[in-house]
């Protein structure tokens, strides 16, 4: 019979939503960023090579355009790609790594509380079974009979310590 905190479990849930969301939002940064590299790659190349085509005539419009594009080109690969992967890095990079370090302690602190569920429902199980086999003695009138009274009482103990850490691990959460 196990513990159930529905309010929690919609809470876990949303959780693991919202991890997955995390993960692939920084899949989704990490294939930009290299996308956008062989983009400027692929652009720089290109206009490299058109140039190169057009060099035999240095005199044609055509080869001037080509000339600025690479520029154009060359100046997005070797400057402003590096300014943008160190501010993607700075900004977007290391805010997704601190939040998902933060869920991976909140899924820590979870599994820790769920341990904690897991103990308390064994020895409240337990108690439960000694309790109905007291009263069972009792509505006898045996109660000196019953050979489970240290038993009892140890795992009563054992019940409310493992209570009190579901509560506060519970309530940590």
């Amino acid at each position: 019979n196990k513990t159930v905190d529905e309010n929690f479990d919609a809470l876990e849930s949303k959780l693991a939503s919202l991890e997955k969301k995390v993960k692939g939002f920084n899949k989704i940064v990490g294939s930009y960023m290299k996308d956008l590299k062989n983009f400027q790659d692929t652009s720089l190349s290109g206009a490299v090579n058109l140039q190169s085509y057009y060099q035999d005539n240095p005199g044609m419009a055509m080869h001037a355009l080509l000339g600025k594009m690479q520029d154009f080109h060359r100046d997005n690969v070797e400057r402003k790609y590096p300014l943008l992967v160190k501010t993607v890095d700075e900004r977007v990079s290391k805010a997704l790594e601190a939040f998902t370090k933060e869920l991976g302690q909140v899924r820590a602190r979870i599994k820790d509380r769920n341990e904690a569920r897991l103990s308390f429902d064994h020895y409240r199980i337990k108690i439960d079974g000694l309790r109905k086999e007291r009263e069972k003695y009792v509505s006898q009138g045996n109660l000196a009979g019953w050979k489970n009274k240290e038993r009892f009482q140890r795992n009563e103990e054992k019940f409310e310590a493992s209570k009190l850490r579901y509560d506060t691990l519970n309530a940590a959460v």
